[in-house]
């Protein structure tokens, strides 16, 4: 098992050194549907697959498994201050999920892991994998790349919320929700969460909501925000443009 899990990470980190791109857009892994293939006869024990909707774990259980995210989409749900579950980023494969809590010996899941498309995953002993990256320099610094990718996205967030207007904040937080989701999104995120999770006042952000409703970036039903696919490409046009 052990043997076979070396193996099988080696693969993963042949198929990131080789990819001709930056080392950022290696990790959105995999590149074809061969590679999949190739993994699951190497490890076939250490594959999985959950349907969408379904949960790889939960926040507080208990940190057994390093999950490796190989195929799809999964999104992060979360507490907030006020104690409500809300779902925050999705991610995309190629992710390493327990890790970080396995570096800094946290006992159990900081986040739940919610399938949002079907998905394909591996399942790695937390023990089994932190004893072969800590033999292996390339497994190690796969790891580590890992590592500093997911926190220089994280600090790349938190500057925005910080420095970026609240105009192109609250745009770009929308957009990125309706990432992967079908059309018309509701926003299913209460505002009052919506303004702690930016930074900003709420009054501020309603102030901005009634500003795009005028302008037809967006829309109300029902109470909730409200894109259209139409919508969602004008945002994403006035976030390119703002970029310039």
């Amino acid at each position: 098992m052990h043997k076979d899990t070396s193996v099988f990470l080696h693969q993963i980190y042949n198929c990131i050194r080789e990819f001709d791109g930056s080392i950022q857009e290696a990790y959105q892994f995999p590149h074809s549907p061969q590679t999949i293939q190739d993994l699951s006869a190497c490890a076939p024990r250490l594959m999985h697959r959950k349907e969408a909707n379904t949960y790889l774990f939960h926040i507080f259980e208990p940190l057994e498994y390093i999950y490796i995210l190989l195929e799809g989409t999964c999104c992060v749900e979360k507490y907030n201050q006020g104690g409500k579950l809300f779902t925050d980023s999705t991610r995309d494969a190629m992710q390493i999920f327990g890790l970080i809590e396995a570096v800094t010996d946290d006992r159990y899941h900081t986040v739940s892991m919610k399938c949002f498309t079907d998905c394909t995953y591996a399942k790695i002993p937390v023990a089994s994998y932190m004893k072969i990256i800590q033999s292996d320099p390339e497994l190690l610094m796969m790891s580590m790349r890992f590592v500093c990718i997911f926190f220089r996205e994280h600090v790349q967030t938190t500057d925005q919320l910080m420095l970026d207007a609240p105009r192109r904040s609250i745009l770009l937080k929308l957009y990125h929700y309706c990432a992967e989701r079908p059309f018309p999104v509701t926003v299913q995120i209460q505002k009052k969460e919506l303004a702690q999770d930016l930074n900003m006042n709420l009054r501020t952000l309603y102030r901005h909501l009634d500003k795009f409703y005028e302008e037809g970036i967006l829309s109300a039903h029902k109470g909730k925000i409200w894109i259209s696919r139409k919508q969602y490409l004008k945002i994403g046009a006035e976030l390119m443009d703002l970029d310039k």
